[in-house]
């Protein structure tokens, strides 16, 4: 009386399919749970398991393979300890095969398939036990009906079929509850013990959600044997998306190896790197808090390439392990040796290829739209710190405006605060450029005299603010370490934009900042470099001043409404004239501005100027008009704008990008000195000067040594704002000015007659404090 299913070819090879739960039915669920919920879990290595609603032999589970196909026997396993269930699972089973899910019959005429022995009881809850048939039959559902049972008929469920041929020799594993490629091909195995699946949530750091697959330490390693689909050893891709829980930058972490390569291959120490060859992507340290698009392409020239999210970020033609080249069975991943070298993590995707893949196509599969490529070869870098109205942001603490100097409102670099997002996450802070051009980086700053910062941040860039691409695929750049330095941060290459954005990921107790960006230097106009101090990039193009030896600050422009100055009171006259309070301003050599009320001009603020190292700064209210001290002859005007520096805080120039001649300059600079008081204070000087240049001396600017007999008779007064012009013609003379008014000129025979050193000029420092 048996009738037997349709018999099916042999099998090449086997594969575990965890079918998908709607494909998955069953008789009954305790307690009434829906298929994939509580007592519903039927796949293998699910968290909980299936338990019918009554315990009798004709209860059954059904797996849909999704075809009519080879198959080859099934797997099951315990109820892995659900909810305390210890011990509890199917002992034995009978099988039935259907190709339409109406006529059913019988495996082997009945056959009871025996699973655990007694003495397993022990493990029976987690080990997986293979049950195949003596032949394949050709099948697409299988029903397992529990014969016997320890406990209670609970069990977890799995199809053995045969393998299919692969689609066009490329593999791709999902990991949607199973180790089979959804383009056919062998399964992943795990010979060092199973891994688990899990589902997981995006956030708003990283955008991966669904199932992935869970690999330990301990366990959790796969084994692919790939010769029946990708037959090319000398050409391949593998790409597969993870994330390393135990990255750290003092021990490797095995990714994809083999034992033919002596268990070299890709590995990550810090960076994602071929080990052990000079292949490594440097341009950023793997956190364990992100998924990892990681890529790895050999054409059959030898030449090995390196992707981190679809950015190329290493290649070369190694020369160990014969090139690395593929065994012809035997690729393992997340598995080290020694065991040490076991990474911990998730994959939710391995793909691999017989062939390699374009850049392109990496980048597509890894979701990276690069930006545009500069157009600019950049012979260097300058900082373009923007005015306050080219930044917005995400949101804005204390309003929506950007405000120089005003809490919260103030993103420059060395503004007096920061920007401060509302919220948190997703937050970002945008700066236009002005014109499409070439972005080469940013720079950084924290919160100004407090301890907020970035410390990992992503940057996309924009050529109209509509449509954005991530710099270098998402590359997580490392930010500041303490609140007021300032980080240049340098993409990998350069790209064409106006806009950029800042996205901080994650920060020291609140992602404050402020920023500029890196653009490519200018050549300088006729050998022209005018730095008006607004920032030290020069208005006629050309190399950034640099500040080596410390930084000051930058005094913002005047306006006639309440505004933020570096000034500090000196008195406060009630009810006075705006003449009464210009005439105090004049008869006080320490006033730099005055303040009036607006109420009809009625009550006077006297405020040091530029440069006074008392007291604090004070922030103005917009019910005062600010007015300069103009009337003074001493140049008090230059005052309130400029770069305040304190002793030590000096300036550096390579100008040999612009100046062709050292033999014929002219150097001016406009200034207000605080510390004039006794003795040398060095104003200009030069590498090749040693200890000479020019000098303020006894408070007169004169040439160092005094024996060139060049100094000039007008005093320089502290808080008074002065020029002074140096000049050197291509025969030697020098001429030093104040104010304009030619006061010295010579020839004097020092330091090669004061030629300048091509990379070197120096303002106001000297290595000896003076």
């Amino acid at each position: 009386g048996c009738s037997l299913p349709e018999a099916g070819s042999a099998c090449t090879g086997l594969i575990e399919m965890n079918v998908p739960y709607d494909r998955i039915t069953a008789s009954s669920v305790w307690y009434g749970y829906a298929i994939s919920q509580g007592w519903g879990q039927v796949q293998l290595n699910s968290p909980g398991s299936w338990a019918p609603g009554s315990w009798d032999q004709n209860q059954w589970v059904q797996l849909d393979t999704g075809s009519v196909q080879m198959i080859a026997g099934v797997v099951t396993q315990g109820s892995g300890n659900f909810w305390g269930y210890w011990e509890y699972y199917v002992t034995s089973f009978w099988v039935k095969v259907s190709t339409d899910g109406v006529q059913w019959k019988y495996v082997e005429c009945g056959r009871i398939f025996d699973t655990y022995q007694d003495s397993e009881h022990s493990i029976a809850n987690y080990k997986k036990i293979v049950n195949k048939f003596a032949k394949p039959v050709k099948a697409r559902y299988v029903r397992i009906l529990p014969e016997g049972w320890r406990n209670a008929p609970m069990m977890r469920a799995g199809v053995l079929v045969c393998e299919p041929e692969c689609e066009k020799k490329r593999l791709q594993y999902d990991m949607q509850n199973s180790l089979t490629s959804s383009t056919g091909g062998p399964s992943l195995s795990s010979p060092w013990g199973d891994g688990s699946f899990e589902t997981i949530a995006s956030n708003w750091r990283q955008p991966v959600s669904g199932i992935v697959y869970n690999f330990y330490n301990t366990k959790g390693g796969l084994q692919l044997k790939q010769s029946s689909c990708i037959k090319e050893n000398t050409e391949y891709t593998v790409l597969m998306q993870i994330q390393i829980s135990n990255v750290d930058p003092n021990k490797w972490r095995a990714l994809f190896t083999t034992a033919a390569w002596n268990n070299d291959g890709l590995y990550v120490q810090g960076y994602f790197q071929l080990r052990p060859t000079t292949l490594v992507c440097s341009n950023q340290i793997l956190s364990p808090d992100y998924f990892y698009w990681l890529a790895m392409s050999r054409n059959k020239d030898g030449i090995v390439t390196l992707y981190v999210n679809g950015y190329k970020c290493a290649s070369g033609k190694p020369t160990q392990n014969k090139g690395f080249e593929l065994p012809t069975d035997d690729m393992i991943f997340f598995h080290g040796v020694p065991a040490d070298q076991n990474p911990e993590g998730h994959v939710s995707s391995i793909r691999i290829w017989s062939s390699v893949i374009s850049d392109k196509d990496i980048q597509s599969f890894s979701g990276c739209l690069l930006p545009s490529e500069g157009k600019s070869q950049c012979s260097d870098s300058v900082i373009l710190n923007l005015p306050i109205d080219a930044y917005s942001a995400s949101s804005t603490s204390n309003g929506g405006v950007m405000v120089n100097n005003q809490y919260c409102q103030s993103p420059r670099l060395n503004s007096q605060y920061s920007w401060c997002p509302v919220s948190y996450q997703n937050s970002w802070l945008q700066m236009d450029t002005g014109v499409v051009q070439t972005i080469t980086g940013v720079v950084t700053q924290g919160y100004k005299f407090s301890n907020y910062w970035v410390q990992t941040f992503r940057v996309e860039v924009s050529a109209d603010a509509s449509v954005w691409r991530q710099v270098e695929c998402g590359r997580v750049f490392s930010g500041n370490v303490d609140y007021d330095s300032k980080v240049k941060t340098f993409f990998s290459a350069a790209v064409e934009a106006r806009y950029v954005r800042i996205l901080p990921l994650t920060w020291y107790n609140a992602p404050l900042m402020r920023a500029a960006v890196l653009v490519c230097e200018k050549a300088c106009e006729s050998g022209h470099l005018d730095y008006q101090m607004r920032s030290l990039r020069s208005a006629t193009g050309g190399p950034d001043l640099q500040a080596p030896w410390g930084e000051g600050d930058f005094v913002p422009f005047a306006k006639d409404e309440g505004f933020d100055y570096p000034y500090f009171d000196i008195q406060f006259y009630p009810e006075m004239s705006f003449d009464a309070c210009k005439e105090a301003c004049n008869s006080d050599e320490k006033c730099g501005l005055v303040a009036l009320y607006k109420n009809n001009g009625k009550g006077c603020w006297l405020k040091y100027g530029f440069g006074h190292d008392k007291g604090q700064g004070r922030r103005e209210n917009r019910d005062r008009t600010i007015h300069f001290h103009i009337e003074s002859l001493i140049y008090r005007l230059m005052a309130p704008v400029g770069y305040k520096f304190l002793g030590g805080q000096g300036l550096q120039l390579d100008e040999g990008s612009c100046l062709k001649t050292t033999d014929d300059y002219s150097i001016l600079v406009d200034a207000m000195f605080g510390n004039i008081g006794d003795g040398l204070k060095r104003v200009i000087s030069s590498k090749t000067w040693g200890d000479k240049g020019v000098y303020l001396s006894n408070r007169k600017i004169g040439l160092f040594p005094t024996s060139s007999g060049m100094q000039c008779v007008q005093s320089v007064l502290p808080y008074y704002a002065f020029k002074i012009g140096m000049t050197r013609t291509s025969d030697g003379e020098i001429k030093l000015y104040v104010n304009g008014i030619l006061c010295a000129s010579g020839f004097p025979p020092y330091a090669d007659g004061f030629k300048l050193d091509p990379h070197d000029i120096q303002f106001f420092y000297d290595a000896n404090s003076e």
